[in-house]
């Protein structure tokens, strides 16, 4: 079952302007930033987490990337199969931690679900 939305990831074009923009003029508070010379930094807006992503390669998912946290990853994913939902990705295991899949909604936006343990 699905428990939280966490994180919320907007991709930006201008990494370090945007870096400046949330952390110095909206004031939210920087709780993680991979490295230095990194693209990628996470902030803290009232207990779930907000980052701003330049992108892999030079590529995005889209303009935002929602990830919806679940302690069973793969019922969630046969429960929702089931009912008829298409999955772009496959229940993999991702470089920081945990599983991940992603889905389209009706809309065709895609969205991730993820677990941080594997059970």
């Amino acid at each position: 079952m699905i428990k939280e939305i966490n994180p919320i990831i907007l991709f930006v074009k201008n990494f370090n302007e945007c870096l400046s923009f949330y952390r110095d003029i909206l004031g939210l508070k920087l709780v993680g930033r991979t490295s230095e010379n990194s693209n990628f930094a996470t902030f803290d807006v009232g207990g779930t987490d907000f980052s701003i992503h330049g992108g892999y390669n030079g590529k995005s998912n889209g303009p935002i990337q929602i990830h919806f946290v679940t302690d069973d990853i793969y019922s969630d994913v046969d429960r929702m199969k089931n009912n008829g939902t298409k999955f772009s990705e496959e229940i993999k295991e991702v470089p920081w931690g945990g599983l991940e899949a992603t889905f389209v909604d009706p809309d065709g936006n895609e969205i991730d679900l993820y677990q941080l343990n594997k059970h």
